[in-house]
């Protein structure tokens, strides 16, 4: 019988440990205000979070821009970008979030959006 009982107990705990984490619906959305910006202009970019309630997402770490199309048009300096001549650029922004079960971060999934920025 204790060994009935402890081998379902090993089954549960694997069965539960296996699981995929919960995660949000929805990715991440970000804006550059102003948009279009002026040459010589530098404007902050906003990035805003989905709702991490009942998940097994306990923390953003700070968003990563990478210029994907346009580096001679923008420059980017932690989630700053001034304009340096007219034209259109894409960012990418990416957010690491720190999954954890029990304390212990167990993932890392990335969330990412592409931004156009228009220069006039």
């Amino acid at each position: 019988m204790k060994k009935t009982i402890i081998i379902l107990c090993v089954f549960i705990l694997l069965s539960l440990s296996s699981c995929d984490p919960v995660l949000p619906n929805e990715n991440i959305s970000a804006e550059c205000t102003p948009n279009p910006l002026t040459v010589g202009e530098t404007a902050e970019i906003s990035v805003k979070y989905p709702d991490i309630s009942n998940t097994a997402i306990k923390s953003w770490e700070q968003p990563n821009i990478t210029i994907i199309s346009g580096d001679d048009i923008v420059s980017v300096s932690g989630l700053s970008v001034t304009g340096l001549e007219k034209g259109k650029a894409t960012l990418r922004i990416e957010v690491v979030s720190n999954c954890s079960f029990m304390g212990v971060i167990i993932d890392k999934p990335v969330y990412s959006i592409d931004l156009v920025v228009s220069i006039k």
